[in-house]
């Protein structure tokens, strides 16, 4: 097998020069050295849920290996292959593949980019090695390997054969399901999906029979397979027969996710089923369950208008005490106006219950009268903003609405609508429509700016948004609030919408706010998503103080970029302050005190994008 050039690939942070020693160092003698290659070598390869250049040269290189590792590494290795194949195992194990027959591989959703589908395509050719497995006396080792099989099938079925033949029954039951997905994804002919087995087992041939079939009598099938099953829960010993993604509560999500969306469900039978099981779940497979059941853009659609495992679901949410807030970041990206608005306090339970009606509204959710084609409405202010930002309510007509307000509740209400939750934030959404809107509807409100002082001077910034509250006011402010203000600001439009404020203000006292903010360490720049000092330099008195300053901070940085998203806003700054940045960052990369920095990899990758565009 030829060495793969290491040099010239890239991993999640850099170059990938680093990658031979780490795949080396898994045949280390020693578990805890062993264990670490494991935990060093994955963040290098993949990364929220997308794999890098070097993933795709060290998948044949992990596989051909499997067989001279030791069996704790061995498993780890194969848990890692799956990750590297569709970036997320769980959903990919609860979804076919879009058959190679009728579509483009490249384009299915688990392997979007030429480098994913590049990842997929190395564990897809890896089978025979990963089908070895499936003879391990281990049954970890066999659930394993059966894992990576099913979410990247192999065009030979009969490398699946073992598994279809396994002592264990579950394992012999994931054998049909990677079976049934083998099939559909290569175009083949599948017989009938055994179903006979009890418990975990019979979950597993249950689903994979509705995974092979779609029909009524399949759905039912599953359903009542999941009300004779008390423990859907899979620890201990028992967890050995299942591949990671399916172990704890993952088998549940994994069921239920396969109930949720199959085309013959039938969602009144499944709200009491989901009362039950919902409620034993993890977050992990609430979030699941959430991206199934939570389809379509739902903003601005009241609770009335949800189906009832909708309902269900969300009465499970509100009805926790401490939510991982992997669910409701998965509710709300399917635009389910459940989003906490108590400032810093996250409670998506109290937001839920405010969204149901269970609790009283909050601000966000309060009732706001006004006109809306000629009638007398009365919708949640919720309703109000999703319509005005989609077009369907004009700003004349909202604020006139605002304008009837007291004073107090106007100011709450700014509040609420110029710090929105993710759910208000559709592809039209641009922050500065309502922020804009809202100064409108208070110009004469000699009142509403009374408030807003009050508030201001009390330093009450987390009652109203302190943006607004300072463009609303127009106080003398100190540059460190407006520093604070400008730094709370999220979402599309939220730094054109801070260029705008620092407009109104003299150049030296944009120069001071913007120093103010120190946000330009470049380990703060993932805490801050929109803004950093970078981000603004064309407000420093001095570009070339700004860009020495920026190339300071990078080269003598204690750690290498953490993610992708902190790549690309550094090379955004430098952008910004071209043409002096190219000279100034071939000056700093020939000097010896810069040889062995953290981010040179990401500079000079920067600087010679900037030669091949010259």
């Amino acid at each position: 097998m030829t060495s793969p050039d290491w040099q010239a690939l890239a991993t999640t942070i850099g170059r990938a020069d680093q990658v031979p020693a780490l795949l080396r160092q898994l045949r280390s003698p020693a578990k805890t050295k062993r264990q670490r290659a494991i935990d060093e070598l994955t963040p290098l390869l993949t990364e929220d849920g997308d794999r890098s250049e070097a993933a795709v040269a060290a998948i044949p290189l992990l596989a051909a290996s499997l067989a001279d590792l030791p069996p704790d590494t061995r498993l780890a290795v194969l848990e890692l292959l799956a990750w590297l194949a569709v970036g997320d195992p769980s959903r990919a194990l609860c979804e076919h593949l879009e058959p190679v027959t009728t579509r483009d591989p490249a384009t299915a959703w688990h392997r979007v980019g030429a480098t994913n589908t590049a990842s997929y395509r190395a564990v897809e050719a890896a089978a025979p090695r990963l089908a070895e497995q499936l003879a391990a006396n281990d049954p970890a080792l066999r659930s394993a390997a059966l894992g990576v099989l099913a979410v990247a099938p192999p065009r030979d079925g009969s490398l699946l054969a073992r598994a279809l033949d396994d002592a264990e029954p579950a394992l012999r039951a994931l054998g049909w399901v990677a079976r049934v997905k083998q099939a559909r994804y290569w175009g083949q002919p599948l017989d009938e999906v055994p179903t006979a087995a009890k418990g975990m087992a019979g979950l597993l041939l249950a689903g994979a029979a509705l995974l092979h079939v779609p029909s009524r009598a399949n759905w039912e099938a599953l359903h009542r397979a999941v009300a004779r099953t008390p423990k859907l829960r899979v620890t201990g010993k028992a967890a050995k027969a299942l591949p990671r993604a399916l172990r704890d509560d993952g088998l549940l999500g994994w069921t239920m996710h396969l109930l949720v969306t199959s085309p013959a469900a039938d969602h009144d039978a499944l709200a009491a089923t989901l009362e039950r099981a919902a409620g034993a779940a993890s977050s992990e497979s609430l979030a699941l369950l959430a991206a199934a059941i939570f389809v379509g853009d739902l903003r601005g659609v009241e609770p009335e208008a949800l189906t009832a495992s909708q309902r269900v679901v969300l009465r499970v949410m509100a009805a926790s005490t401490d939510l991982d807030s992997s669910v409701s970041e998965v509710v709300l990206a399917r635009g389910v106006p459940i989003a906490p608005l108590d400032d810093h306090v996250v409670s998506h339970a109290k937001a839920a219950r405010s969204y149901l009606g269970l609790d009283r509204p909050d601000a966000y959710r309060r009732r706001l009268p006004g006109r809306h084609r000629r009638a007398e409405v009365s919708w949640p202010i919720y309703r109000w903003a999703h319509r005005f930002i989609a077009g369907e309510v004009t700003a004349t007509a909202l604020s006139s609405a605002l304008k009837a307000l007291p004073a107090e509740t106007f100011v709450e209400t700014a509040s609420a609508l110029t710090r929105p939750p993710e759910d208000l934030r559709g592809p039209d959404y641009d922050h500065r429509k309502l922020h804009q809107l809202l100064l409108r509807a208070a110009t004469g409100r000699g009142d509403v700016v009374k408030v807003g002082r009050q508030r201001h001077r009390a330093g009450d910034l987390s009652a109203a948004q302190a943006l607004w509250l300072l463009d609303l006011t127009g106080d003398d402010v100190d540059p460190d609030d407006r520093a604070h203000a400008l730094s709370l600001e999220r979402g599309p439009g939220s730094l054109e919408l801070v260029r705008d404020h620092l407009d109104r203000l003299s150049t030296e006292e944009a120069d001071e706010v913007v120093r103010a903010m120190e946000l330009d360490e470049p380990e703060m720049l993932d805490r801050s998503p929109l803004l950093a000092a970078w981000d603004l330099v064309d407000y420093r008195s001095d570009r070339d103080e700004a860009l020495a300053e920026a190339l300071d901070l990078l080269l003598g940085a204690s750690r290498p970029p953490e993610t992708r998203s902190t790549v690309q806003r550094v090379c955004h700054a430098l952008d910004l302050l071209q043409p002096s940045a190219r000279a100034a960052v071939e000056a700093a990369l020939r000097s010896k005190k810069t040889r062995r920095a953290q981010w040179r990899p990401t500079l000079e990758e920067w600087l010679s994008r900037q030669r091949a565009g010259a």
